[in-house]
């Protein structure tokens, strides 16, 4: 039976948008996930907040979504797509409408607690509808255009936000953040369609079994390539948690302009995360460990390249590493993403993907903290960074070696070969 042209030119046109309306979906919530941060200086002054307390706040978030993503995971495998928009997007915009009419801290972070709550839908969510409607040779790009909007949602949320509250107050900074919210959950919920036609049609997935789920828990690729994200996540938050205080005690760089690297480096990743997915796809075929490790072997050379930064450096050079090291330590994710959900067997896509938000979070809770102590008793940023270059270095190495996507044994020194051919 011939194919109709036309009816495959409707449904590439249709899964491309619904990846539009997906990636809009995810810098939405993004911007209200990190709303917190550009929101801080207006929390701290209205409530008085010591910085401690503030750090606390933040943590709500992240706290509300490793508490519920594998429940989130579940709910997205059994209840599908379409309907979870308006479940997580939903009680998050709800929860930024909350975080408004809050009269003390408690409060507030009970808010945003809820907030992460919603937001553990988003990975396994988004996840999903790139597995139902794409293409082996086709997700690398799509993950990495979806994670695009993770990095471009909180430097939204840093523009807008700040400057509504300055002009209006912070409480209607939050009001329109959750409006703006809802109305794009609205969008996407009434024009995302499901899947009903040519390769993405298949039957209903059984609800998640206890034997699904501990075959995913005892897979030794999804922990490796798990603790690949552990790794790089925590390697990537602690490097922009600490690059502006590093430039500007060490090398003596203004605080204003380390601002403007570190913008740098998060488009770059921005850039980078579509561009190695396309890389993932095309180049190396649908393999993704190749394209993860070269990024990762980036990152640690960056690392290293800062640690030994001299004082008086062409800023040239500055920038040109800023940018290189947010391709490396940022434009892994799509990969990634798509990786640990086909070494599951693509099944279960949800609590799969779950389970890497989890390893990732991790790493993105565990990574700024580590960092912080050894500069604290060491009083060495340089060291700090070494430390993680071997951190990162070592799980890469593990994960090189490892024998997902690669069939049969191979000598370890060709590995790295064989995984470019």
């Amino acid at each position: 039976m011939t194919e109709d042209p036309q009816a495959n030119n409707g449904e590439l046109q249709r899964r491309w948008a619904n990846l539009c309306l997906v990636s809009l979906l995810v810098l939405a919530t993004t911007m209200s996930q990190f709303s917190y941060a550009p929101m801080g200086p207006f929390l701290i002054t209205y409530f008085g907040l010591t910085k401690t307390q503030m750090g606390v706040l933040a943590s709500a978030v992240f706290l509300g979504v490793i508490t519920t993503t594998f429940m989130a995971g579940w709910m997205v495998d059994v209840v599908g797509v379409r309907r979870m928009i308006l479940v997580g997007p939903g009680l998050m915009a709800a929860c930024m409408l909350g975080v408004a009419i809050a009269g003390s801290y408690w409060t507030v972070f009970g808010w945003l607690f809820l907030l992460g709550v919603g937001n553990s839908v988003m990975m396994p969510l988004g996840n999903s509808a790139i597995f139902e409607w794409f293409r082996r040779q086709e997700r690398g790009l799509a993950m990495g255009v979806k994670q695009s909007g993770m990095a471009a949602g909180p430097a939204v949320g840093a523009a807008i936000l700040p400057l509504i509250a300055v002009a209006y107050g912070w409480q209607r900074g939050y009001q329109v953040g959750g409006l703006l919210l809802a109305g794009i959950t609205l969008l996407c919920y009434l024009w995302y369609r499901d899947p009903d036609s040519g390769f993405a049609k298949g039957p209903s997935p059984p609800a998640p079994t206890l034997a699904a789920i501990r075959d995913i828990f005892f897979n030794r690729d999804i922990w490796l390539v798990g603790i690949f994200g552990l790794s790089m996540g925590g390697a990537q938050v602690a490097f922009t948690t600490f690059l502006i205080p590093f430039l500007d005690e060490v090398l003596l760089i203004p605080v204003i302009t380390g601002g403007a690297l570190l913008a740098l480096t998060q488009l770059s990743g921005a850039i980078g995360r579509p561009v190695f997915g396309m890389i993932s796809d095309r180049i190396f075929n649908g393999r993704r460990k190749g394209i993860m490790c070269i990024t990762a072997l980036a990152a640690v050379l960056c690392l290293i390249l800062v640690s030994f930064l001299p004082g008086g450096l062409p800023f040239w050079l500055l920038v040109l590493l800023m940018v290189v090291m947010g391709l490396a330590i940022m434009g892994w994710a799509g990969p990634y993403f798509t990786l640990i959900v086909e070494v599951a067997g693509e099944r279960n896509i949800g609590l799969v993907s779950s389970m890497a938000v989890t390893m990732n979070l991790l790493g993105i809770m565990s990574g700024p903290p580590i960092f912080g102590l050894i500069v604290d008793l060491t009083g060495s940023y340089r060291l700090a960074f070494r430390l993680f270059a071997l951190w990162l270095g070592v799980a890469s190495l593990i994960f090189l070696l490892s024998r997902i996507e690669r069939p049969g044994n191979i000598h370890w020194v060709r590995a790295f070969y064989r995984e470019l051919m």
